[in-house]
């Protein structure tokens, strides 16, 4: 979020010709914020006897750093893929306030995987290196990030009664995610897993696409990625000339 801001208040005084905006979420007033995630998130966490696991986009470096700060505040270690730890590894590095891989608060899940890429071979010397077994003898002190694709994961893992997991990514949009969804929710049912939704959009909602708009005062605005175009004519200055990419 407060990139977001940062970046309207740089295109304010820019005096922008045309802006391309997105309006994924014009339709909706609902607030959202990767604090409630945080919050909603830590309350499940706090009151679970048994092994976390939460399923959001390796590549999500904001849901990240929220899981990171959750773990810390419930004195569990937040464990993650070998994938997870390569781009924590990269992005550390140039992106003020991501940890170390060599954090203590963080551990790095060693699958059994029957080919590893040598760049994430290499992290397996690390001293924070965890198995599923070991994992599976201190659930209660572990977070772990399990994706999708790593579902398979869960038996080796073999959460006990009591065990949560939170989906903190999108609902299903099309009719291939709702086939992963029905695959998703077999495995959580088998393995008796308590579940949670907890998530935030990264696309902003009416109210703050509008206060973006009024604070940078573009000539042009080109609305894209939505199927409420028309609605911001409602909320555009008068001064910002609505130019339609594709004529509806």
């Amino acid at each position: 979020g407060y990139l977001t801001k940062k970046m309207t208040e740089i295109a304010a005084n820019e005096k922008i010709d045309l802006f391309l905006c997105e309006g994924t979420r014009l339709g909706e007033t609902a607030e959202q914020s990767e604090q409630k995630v945080q919050q909603d998130s830590s309350k499940v966490i706090k009151n679970t006897n048994g092994l976390v696991l939460a399923d959001y986009g390796f590549k999500d470096i904001t849901r990240f750093q929220t899981f990171y700060e959750i773990a810390k505040q419930t004195k569990r270690k937040l464990v993650i893929g070998l994938k997870d730890a390569h781009l924590l590894k990269q992005l550390s590095q140039t992106i003020e306030g991501l940890p170390s891989i060599k954090d203590e608060q963080i551990e790095i899940h060693q699958r059994k995987m029957l080919t590893t890429p040598k760049a994430l071979r290499l992290l397996l010397e690390q001293d924070n290196v965890v198995t599923s077994e070991e994992i599976n003898k201190k659930q209660n002190e572990k977070i772990v990030r399990l994706g999708f694709f790593e579902l398979t994961e869960l038996i080796d893992l073999q959460p006990k009664t009591g065990s949560q997991y939170i989906h903190s990514s999108c609902e299903p949009f099309n009719e291939e995610m709702e086939i992963s969804k029905d695959r998703r929710q077999n495995w959580v049912n088998y393995f008796h897993l308590n579940e949670h939704q907890i998530h935030c959009s990264g696309h902003a909602p009416k109210q703050d696409i509008k206060a973006i708009i009024e604070a940078v005062k573009p000539k042009k605005l080109t609305p894209i990625h939505t199927v409420l175009a028309k609605e911001f004519e409602k909320i555009a200055p008068k001064e910002t000339k609505i130019i339609y990419a594709i004529k509806t």
